[in-house]
């Protein structure tokens, strides 16, 4: 009996730990797959638990010296019920969700379909599936595959129209909902070698303020062109420094009478004045930024950027305005001017362009 007892749990946990890793693995999205271990774990656990303390509960109150009652019959009962449960449990499976034995699409919540399906610009499966022209049930399928290589592939498909399109009919509120569930990212510690070389590199130099010897290593059209477009951004940055003043001398500016006609040196200015309040920290000059200054001038003010400056100076640019505006702060600003949401739209659309030509060997 002993021998039957052990051999019999051996397969029962072997067996049932292998079904639930297999599914897990299969209908898991990546974000969730220790959630859903721990609650299916938990819910066994709970039908279980009654069982088998009923069980012991029965045996121990069977006298001590009745094998028979005590151990053999009890034994003989749980395991003929344990047998036809499995058997039943197995007909069944080969039965339901249309012979597949388990749902070919799990339920999912809201908020784990947009994180899911940001990186293609979509919202929920039905969207991402669209845009990438696949079923949704092989969509899902992929995503919770953790090759790098699978999610590279559903990159590599994106249409980018059809994504355009899928942005255009949602608002600014859902725009909102999907930065507010975005994660928080915890603030890495700076690699003291990458902080000493960025003090030197000239890249990294403050663009409102050229030094005389990057001035004379520059060609000399380079630096005459560069001196309107510094004065600009020297002024749009002390009007931005002006908490809660000035608001009427940035709308002209902006806006009005006082806007540069010149869009290039415009944006160049503007990008200016950004990228030095970034440096400086300044977070509610960054916020009246973002609100005051035209959509369609903030746009050309990021893609001029990603122009004139150096690489590693732009992604340094884009950590520290993350750490000063993430993802829910820029909810909140978009909550105040719902226009960002077009910003917010094109950004999207270009990150996957980018991603995908990255993906290409593009640059």
């Amino acid at each position: 009996a002993a021998w039957a007892t052990s051999y019999g749990l051996c397969m029962f946990v072997t067996l049932n730990q292998l079904f639930m890793n297999r599914y897990f693995l299969h209908y898991a999205p990546p974000n969730r797959l220790g959630a859903y271990n721990a609650s299916f774990m938990l819910l066994m656990m709970t039908i279980m638990m009654p069982v088998g303390l009923g069980a012991y509960g029965y045996m121990m109150a069977m006298p001590e010296g009745s094998l028979m009652q005590r151990y053999i019959i009890p034994y003989t009962v749980f395991g003929a019920v344990g047998v036809i449960s499995m058997l039943a449990f197995n007909v069944r499976f080969c039965f339901a969700h249309g012979g597949n034995g388990v749902p070919t699409f799990p339920q999912m919540l809201p908020e784990d379909e947009m994180e899911l399906c940001a990186p293609f610009g979509a919202m929920n499966l039905d969207e991402a599936a669209d845009i990438l022209g696949l079923e949704k049930e092989v969509l899902f399928k992929r995503l919770a595959d953790p090759d790098p290589e699978t999610l590279k592939s559903l990159m590599m498909m994106v249409n980018t129209e059809k994504m355009e399109a899928a942005l255009e009919n949602h608002s600014a509120e859902d725009f909102i909902t999907m930065m507010e569930q975005a994660p928080e990212l915890e603030e890495e510690e700076e690699d003291k070698a990458d902080e000493a070389a960025a003090a030197t590199d000239s890249s990294t130099a403050p663009l409102l303020a050229v030094s005389s010897s990057a001035s004379s290593d520059a060609p000399a059209s380079a630096a005459t062109a560069a001196v309107p477009q510094q004065g600009l951004a020297q002024e749009l940055r002390e009007l931005f420094r002006s908490t809660g003043q000035g608001a009427e001398e940035r709308k002209l500016k902006l806006e009005g009478s006082g806007k540069e006609p010149d869009d290039h040196l415009r944006f160049r200015a503007l990008g200016e004045c950004m990228d030095a309040m970034v440096k400086e920290g300044d977070t509610e000059g960054l916020k009246m930024f973002m609100l005051e200054v035209p959509v369609d001038d903030l746009w050309g003010c990021f893609v001029d950027m990603e122009e004139w400056m150096e690489k590693k100076a732009s992604k340094d640019l884009e950590k520290k305005f993350n750490k000063l505006i993430p993802p829910k702060q820029f909810a909140a600003l978009m909550k105040q001017n719902p226009k960002l949401k077009d910003l917010a739209a094109r950004m999207m659309k270009r990150e996957v362009q980018r991603t995908m030509n990255r993906f290409r060997g593009k640059k």
